[in-house]
């Protein structure tokens, strides 16, 4: 890992089909105990149905580039127990180095 970690994350992941044929939400735990950086900011944002701003609480995490992540997984910080949902997986590419992965979260409640 290129940064220090703060905290160690659990990921989430998976649907499962009821008796219906309809998808809905699993989570079975994808991975355990993986070492991450994260660094939390609050952020003022609008929505499309409303002009009042709101306050989000957003997050910046790094993990070691030999993690498997996905869009929409559900990462639970052990440290403080909040969850988050994972909005975008960056991984960048150099060519003399491995990268950490870059994961952009927003808080799940």
């Amino acid at each position: 890992m290129n940064v220090l970690p703060t905290t160690r994350i659990t990921v989430y992941r998976g649907t499962s089909t009821d008796d219906w044929g309809d998808e809905s939400d699993n989570y079975s735990v994808h991975a355990s105990g993986v070492p991450a950086n994260m660094r939390i900011k609050q952020v003022k944002a609008s929505t499309e149905s409303s002009t009042l701003p709101q306050q989000m609480t957003t997050a910046v995490c790094r993990v070691r580039s030999n993690r498997d992540f996905n869009s929409n997984d559900i990462v639970l910080d052990e440290k403080t127990g909040d969850s988050w949902q994972v909005v975008s997986v960056e991984k960048p590419q150099h060519p003399g180095k491995r990268l950490d992965i870059r994961l952009n979260l927003l808080r799940v409640e």
